[in-house]
């Protein structure tokens, strides 16, 4: 996890990010954008979150965007949302 940590720490760094400037993550509620938010917010960085709930999942999907919720919520991080119905009956 330490190396991790500095890994995440030396990119932020070489792009100029410091711990003052703001983060948009993109976030699904999945365990691997759940540990970036949640590994980049205990570096002191200030990450906002940004989800959107295309409802292809029926109740997990919603789930998701609750854990999402609760998390931001907790440790008071914004959380921007969006919502989609796509129509998936259609072919292509």
């Amino acid at each position: 996890m330490i190396r991790l940590k500095d890994h995440i720490s030396d990119f932020f760094e070489s792009m100029g990010i410091d711990n003052k400037t703001r983060i948009l993550i993109g976030v699904s509620g999945g365990m691997d954008s759940m540990t970036l938010l949640h590994l980049v917010h205990n570096l002191g960085y200030h990450p906002e979150v940004a989800h959107i709930n295309y409802h292809l999942r029926g109740r997990d999907s919603d789930l998701d965007q609750q854990l999402i919720e609760t998390y931001c919520a907790k440790s008071i991080i914004p959380l921007h949302i969006s919502s989609f119905k796509l129509n998936t009956s259609e072919k292509s």
